[in-house]
């Protein structure tokens, strides 16, 4: 969704978008599977996911 509203020229919607819906949730949920013992890819995956809210939130912050 977020990349239709980036297509659209819409980025203010978009960072709407991501900070009232997976900016919430998120980051509890990459925590879960990176507590899980079982899950070895998704754990990497969720490290990927991690980097990239991380850089959201730097790009965020710097364009305030």
């Amino acid at each position: 969704f977020m990349t239709v509203l980036i297509l659209q020229d819409k980025p203010a919607e978009a960072t709407r978008f991501f900070e009232a819906h997976p900016a919430r949730w998120l980051p509890a949920f990459i925590e879960r599977i990176r507590e899980h013992p079982d899950a070895l890819l998704f754990r990497v995956i969720a490290d990927v996911l991690y980097a990239a809210l991380d850089i959201e939130k730097t790009l965020r912050e710097e364009s305030r």
